[in-house]
C-alpha cells in the first residue's frame, strides 16, 4: 500500500511524568537553548500534513510552537498510548505517525521509511 505523505498527521508525545528524570517536563529541556521538542518540530514537521502536541501539562509552553496541544483523553497518566489514543481522536487524517518528545534527532526519512513499511 502505498500511503500519501500529507495524510498523515504526527504527534509529538510530550505526556508523560518523566519520573526518571525529576519530573523535569522532558520536551521543554533545552538542548544548546533549544528546546528537545522545537528541535523535533522543525525536522518532522516537513514530513507530515500537520503536527500535534500531546502533552498533559505546561500547555502554555507547549503552545508557544503554534501548533494544536492535546492532553490525554484517559486521566492519570497511562502513557503513550494514552496519548496516541487521543491524536488519533483529534487527528484530521486517516494516518497517524508518533515521535517521543526526548528524540530530538528525527531523520529527515522518517516518515517515508514507516509510511514504505505499511502493508
Amino acid at each position: 500500500m502505498l500511503i500519501d505523505l500529507s495524510e498523515i498527521t504526527g504527534v509529538v508525545l510530550a505526556g508523560g511524568q518523566a519520573r526518571r528524570m525529576g519530573g523535569v517536563d522532558k520536551g521543554l529541556v533545552e538542548i544548546c537553548g533549544v528546546p528537545m521538542c522545537q528541535r523535533i518540530i522543525e525536522q518532522f514537521a516537513p514530513q507530515v500534513k500537520e503536527v500535534l502536541i500531546n502533552a498533559n501539562r505546561n500547555h502554555g509552553r507547549y503552545r508557544e510552537f503554534g501548533l494544536k496541544v492535546i492532553s490525554d483523553r484517559i486521566i492519570d497518566y497511562q502513557g503513550p498510548l494514552a496519548g496516541l489514543a487521543s491524536a488519533m481522536h483529534e487527528a484530521r487524517s486517516a494516518w497517524v505517525i508518533t515521535v517521543p518528545c526526548d528524540g530530538p534527532f528525527v531523520n529527515s526519512a522518517y516518515v517515508a521509511r514507516m509510511a514504505s513499511e505499511v502493508v
